[in-house]
């Protein structure tokens, strides 16, 4: 009678039994006691499958090792060949990237004091393994500060409206979200859409990556425009942390925040002049907390989110010596064809005089043929 054991190591364990073997505990694992043969004979050679569930593996481990030994009842004169350890390595197919876009590529504010807009950011998880812990990190442009001149708030924040896989996450900021009362339901992931959030996910995104791309089109002109961002000078940010996990086992897992924000535009005033554009951006970046040792493929690990407000449409001044040549120009030209139609003689009576003789004559030539 022939056999193998095999000792499989903690937490791996069977997908299903095998009908050949017998499984049994141990303190780190387990071991499979599987029959062969009896007899097992000579030159032939005998293949087990064994179906294992590496589910309960941790996302890093690099390999897991299985300890296998043959055995027999008969004599065996090669007890050194009987024993094998084989190393399983292992990869982590994991990555993570994040997109975004706002709403609303362009907004008019027209005559408005403030202009409520709202930005989304999806944090994408791809590949087979998990991702325990990612922390998202949004920076947000909210105040202008100049020495000795007072601090001007940009915006106020509402708090975000994030979720991972239909289940709500939590985010923070060292600054005051403001109340949520003042946001009118539509402006925003409502409650009533909570019980169906995968749904209401797939529709806040909209295929960012497409949409990201169609929003880098516009460029607002340099000198009508007012930049609000995390590189000005004299601009304050502040950050929104949101952190997210763990990331499903799945081909693709994602999670969603939709920021609400209100631009101050009566309070720009001072800062905007003669601009009438004010083009605001935020950035957000993505970095995997848990597991510790898994490294950073190629991917979006961060990404910069323009919002654009537009008020008064400037219209061109045409420079008054443009109008003033405009009309000289059309005087000399009335006066050319004047001239023209006088050395014509146009104007002149006699040439009208001879005009009509002659139109008699044509008339009396054409009687007297009639008559003949």
């Amino acid at each position: 009678m022939a056999g193998v054991n095999i000792t499989i190591p903690f937490p791996v364990e069977l997908a299903k039994g095998h009908m050949d073997c017998q499984e049994s505990s141990l303190l780190h694992g387990l071991q499979l006691n599987c029959y062969l043969g009896n007899p097992l004979r000579s030159g032939n050679q005998k293949e087990l499958t064994v179906h294992l569930d590496m589910s309960g593996v941790k996302v890093g481990t690099e390999y897991l090792t299985f300890n296998i030994s043959a055995y027999t009842k008969s004599k065996d004169k090669n007890l050194h060949e009987n024993f094998q350890q084989l190393h399983l390595n292992l990869t982590t197919d994991a990555n993570i990237s994040i997109l975004g876009k706002s709403e609303e590529d362009v907004y008019s504010y027209f005559k408005a004091n403030e202009m409520k807009f709202k930005q989304i950011y999806e944090v994408q998880k791809v590949g087979l393994s998990s991702v325990d812990v990612a922390e998202i990190d949004i920076s947000i442009p909210v105040q202008w500060f100049e020495p000795n001149r007072k601090k001007i708030n940009l915006l106020e924040l509402y708090s975000p409206k994030a979720y991972l896989n239909g289940q709500p996450l939590s985010c923070s900021s060292s600054i005051r979200f403001h109340s949520e009362d003042d946001v009118q339901d539509e402006d925003i992931l409502d409650d009533e859409s909570k019980p169906d959030m995968q749904n209401q996910e797939s529709q806040e995104t909209r295929d960012l990556s497409k949409i990201q791309n169609e929003a880098k089109g516009y460029q607002p002109p340099a000198n009508r425009t007012l930049f609000l961002n995390c590189s000005t000078p004299n601009v304050v940010c502040n950050t929104v942390k949101c952190t997210a996990g763990p990331f499903e086992s799945t081909p693709q897992s994602s999670a969603v925040i939709a920021i609400m924000m209100t631009l101050k535009i009566s309070d720009l005033g001072t800062l905007m002049g003669k601009k009438d554009i004010v083009h605001l951006t935020t950035s957000g970046s993505v970095t995997i907390k848990k597991p510790e040792n898994l490294n950073f493929i190629a991917g979006n690990h961060s990404v910069t989110v323009s919002s654009i407000f537009i008020g008064n449409v400037q219209k061109e001044v045409v420079a008054t010596w443009i109008i003033a040549l405009a009309i000289i120009a059309g005087i000399l030209l009335l006066m050319l064809l004047v001239i023209g139609l006088m050395k014509a003689g146009f104007f002149e009576r006699r040439k009208k005089e001879e005009l009509k003789a002659l139109k008699a004559v044509d008339v009396g030539v054409v009687a007297d043929v009639w008559h003949g």
